[in-house]
C-alpha cells in the first residue's frame, strides 16, 4: 500500500530545505526572512526556524529557495506571469519563432531540431501562454522546464489547486471555526453555554442541527440548546494543551504580562517540539 503523502511532500519539500517567508504578518518572521524547515507533521502549518528563532508557518506563506539555473528560472518566471502552469502539462519550452510558451503532456522531454523547432515524441504540444512574450528568453533553444522544477520555484499554484480540489465537507470540517459557522454534524468539539457555564468548555459531539437548535452528545447523555445560547471551539491539539499548561504555571509565579506571555508561548512551543514536555497528570 502506498504511503499517503503529506501536503509538504506533495510540493516536493523535505526537512532541511530552505525557504523565503513571503507572508505579510507574523509574530516571529518578516517578509524576506530565510527559513529552514524543521519538522513535517503532516499538516499545512509546519515548524520553521530562522536566525530569530523557530515558529509555525503555513505552507502558503513560504516559497522554497529556487536552485534553478538562470534560463530555467527565466522560463518559470514567464510562465508564472502568464497564467501559471497548465494542469495537463509535464514539460514547458519557449518557442523562439512565435515568442510563446509551449506545454506538453508527454511523459518524455520534448526535442528540438533545426527544421521543426520543438516537438513531442508521442504526446500533444499546445500553446499555453495567455499573451505573447516580448522577447526571446535566454538560451530558449536549450531550456526545458519540468513540472517539478516549476513548482519548486512557484509552489503557490499547486497549493491553491489542492485546496480547491478538497471536498466541500472536508473544508467545512476543518475551517468552520474560522468562518464563524457551527461545527458540522459528527464533529467532536467543545461547547460553552453563555448563561450557566460561561467560563467552562465541555467536550461534545454534534448530533443534529436545525435553524434554531443544536443537539449535542455528552459522554453519558444528550442535550439540545438554542443556538444563540451556546458557542463552540475546536478541540485543542496536544501541543496547544501543553502550551496552555506551561503558560498557566508561569502566570502562577508572576509571569503574567502581555509581553511575557508572548515569550512563554514561544518557549513552551520549543519545549514541546523538542520532546521535553511531560503531560501534567
Amino acid at each position: 500500500m502506498n504511503k499517503k503523502m503529506t501536503p509538504c511532500e506533495k510540493l516536493g519539500y523535505k526537512v532541511g530545505d530552505k525557504f523565503e517567508f513571503v507572508g505579510t504578518e507574523h509574530f516571529k518572521f518578516n517578509a524576506g526572512d530565510l527559513l529552514t524547515l524543521i519538522r513535517d507533521d503532516g499538516s499545512r502549518s509546519l515548524l520553521f526556524s530562522s536566525e530569530s528563532g523557530a515558529a509555525y508557518v503555513y505552507l502558503e506563506k513560504v516559497r522554497k529557495v529556487s536552485a534553478l539555473k538562470p534560463a530555467k528560472q527565466a522560463l518559470a518566471d514567464a510562465i508564472h506571469q502568464n497564467g501559471g502552469w497548465r494542469d495537463q502539462a509535464n514539460y514547458a519550452v519557449q518557442s523562439g519563432f512565435n515568442l510563446r510558451i509551449h506545454f506538453t503532456d508527454d511523459d518524455k522531454k520534448p526535442v528540438i531540431s533545426a527544421d521543426r523547432g520543438w516537438h513531442c515524441r508521442t504526446g500533444f504540444m499546445f500553446f499555453g501562454s495567455t499573451s505573447p512574450l516580448k522577447a526571446k528568453l535566454p538560451n530558449w533553444h536549450q531550456c526545458i522546464l519540468s513540472r517539478e522544477e516549476y513548482f519548486t520555484a512557484y509552489p503557490e499554484q499547486v497549493v491553491n489547486v489542492e485546496m480547491k480540489s478538497e471536498s466541500e465537507m472536508t473544508t467545512k470540517v476543518s475551517d468552520w471555526h474560522k468562518n464563524g459557522e457551527l461545527p458540522p454534524v459528527g464533529e467532536v468539539c467543545e461547547i460553552q453555554h453563555k448563561c450557566w457555564n460561561k467560563d467552562h468548555f465541555d467536550v461534545v459531539t454534534i448530533l443534529a442541527k436545525t435553524v434554531e437548535y443544536v443537539i449535542v452528545g455528552y459522554s453519558t447523555f444528550e442535550q439540545h440548546y438554542s443556538i444563540k445560547d451556546v458557542s463552540f471551539i475546536p478541540l485543542k491539539t496536544a501541543r496547544e494543551k501543553a502550551i496552555d499548561e506551561i503558560v498557566l504555571l508561569a502566570n502562577s509565579i508572576g509571569w503574567n504580562s502581555e509581553k511575557s506571555n508572548e515569550i512563554i508561548i514561544d518557549v513552551a512551543g520549543a519545549i514541546y517540539d523538542a520532546g521535553m514536555y511531560n503531560e501534567v497528570k
